[in-house]
This record gives structure tokens, C-alpha cells and sequence, in this order.
């Protein structure tokens, strides 16, 4: 009998969080959820767990040197970040849509937030970086704003990505676009990452809402674009992890 997969949400945002639960409990999952990384912490020190999934900022905490911290305490278990809707959206049937640069404008500096808060959380953090983003432009803006704060590598390609995890000292963190805005294979790229990085924190660098046919998606797909849903993202990498402690260490 297949053991049901434990799933702990954290989430500041309690609308995001119900529907996070609600939705991961209809695909199978054992959820349960939190509002701050202390109140992760406490959980994880005390119940095992096969993924995490984190707001991209906590209450307490921003997402990624919450992800640091946990692997410093001996914790390495699928860990997917990113940025939720919690309100649906009500767009008028004439409304103008938002532009497309705004979108991503918006996404991308609230990666960039991020990633600064944590490298100043702790001046001796410089996370190593393994950026996938099929936009030149797009892949230019992050990297020219955090070149002093990161090591960056561009992902490019399938051979640079598999270049960047067989180094001996490999990324700490994933940013993946899950958004596929020409037809470049994006499902079969993310299945050859999660094979080689499921130990790695990903970064899913789009905002996710509840959409009216159940999937957890991004924002942009609203638009006609393809992306990646939440809940296969998460049993993706649940597939391909590999047996690692799942309880933080005292």
C-alpha cells in the first residue's frame, strides 16, 4: 500500500493557506500548515515530512534563508517557494489586460526582495544560484541586481543546467520560470531537473492562484500561456527524491 505523502504548507496569508490545504488534500496529500517559519520549525522538529512548500515571505522570515537555515540543521527534503493569490481575480469583460511587461516586472522584483533579505539576514550567506529563465531580458534584470549579492549561474540550456549540479559544490537554490511562453519543451526540462536537484530548494519564479478548473497555476496562464501545475510539481519531486532525514536536527 502506498504511503499517503505528508506535505507541510507555510503560508502567512490564511486565505492562501485554506485553499494550499484544501486543494493538496484532494490530490492525495496529508497537509498540514503554518503561518511562520518559528512555527515550521517547531513542526518539523517533531513530525516528519516528505515536501515542503513555503510562501515566498513569512511573517518572521523570508523563504529562502528560512530554506538556508534548514539546511544548516541537517534538513534536506523537496522544498518548492513561491507567491500566492489568495483573492481571485475579477477582470471586466472590456477591461484593457495588464501588460505583459508589468507582469513580469512585478515577479521579478519580488524574487529580487527576496533574495537581497536573505543575503542580509546574514552577511556571510552568498548562495550559490542556478537561474533557469528562457527570457534574455528578463534573465539579465535578476542577474545584473544580484550579481553582488549571489554566485549566479545561467541555465540556459539542459547542458549548462546539468553542468551546474554536477559540480562539487552544488547550487543552493533553483530558480525555475513555470511559465512556457514558446514551445521549448518546459515539462520535460523541469522533469530532467527534478531527476538531478530534488534535494535542491526551487525558487518557481510566478505567482500561483487557484484557478476555476481546480489546478494551482501561475497567474500568467490567465493569458493563454502554459504553465506548470503546483500539485505535479510537488509529486515530481516527490518521485525523484532521494532518502535524506525529513526532522530537523537539535
Amino acid at each position: 500500500m502506498t504511503p499517503i505523502p505528508a506535505l507541510l504548507v507555510c503560508e502567512t496569508q490564511e486565505r492562501a493557506r485554506q485553499r494550499l490545504t484544501r486543494r493538496f488534500e484532494q490530490a492525495g496529500f496529508h497537509v498540514r500548515s503554518c503561518d511562520s517559519a518559528q512555527h515550521a520549525l517547531q513542526v518539523l522538529e517533531r513530525q516528519r515530512f516528505d515536501a515542503l512548500l513555503c510562501g515566498l515571505v513569512l511573517r518572521d522570515q523570508d523563504a529562502v534563508s528560512f530554506a538556508h537555515d534548514l539546511g544548516l540543521l541537517g534538513l534536506r527534503l523537496p522544498t518548492v517557494i513561491t507567491s500566492f493569490q489568495a483573492v481571485p481575480i475579477h477582470v471586466e469583460a472590456n477591461a484593457d489586460p495588464e501588460p505583459d511587461w508589468v507582469r513580469k516586472a512585478a515577479e521579478q522584483a519580488r524574487v529580487i526582495f527576496t533574495l537581497k533579505s536573505a543575503c542580509r539576514a546574514s552577511r556571510r550567506y552568498r548562495p550559490r544560484i542556478l537561474h533557469i529563465e528562457p527570457d534574455p531580458f528578463a534573465a539579465s534584470l535578476v542577474r545584473t541586481a544580484l550579481a553582488r549579492e549571489t554566485d549566479l549561474w545561467p541555465g540556459e540550456t539542459d547542458a549548462a543546467i546539468e553542468t551546474a549540479l554536477a559540480q562539487a559544490r552544488r547550487p543552493d537554490l533553483v530558480i525555475l520560470n513555470p511559465v512556457e511562453e514558446t514551445p521549448a519543451g518546459l515539462p520535460e526540462r523541469f522533469q530532467r531537473l527534478a531527476r538531478l536537484s530534488a534535494d535542491i530548494p526551487l525558487l518557481l519564479h510566478a505567482r500561483y492562484r487557484l484557478h476555476e478548473r481546480g489546478s494551482l497555476l501561475p497567474e500568467a496562464c490567465d493569458l493563454g500561456l502554459q504553465g506548470l501545475d503546483l500539485v505535479e510539481v510537488i509529486q515530481t519531486l516527490l518521485l525523484h527524491g532521494r532518502e535524506a532525514p525529513r526532522c530537523a536536527q537539535a
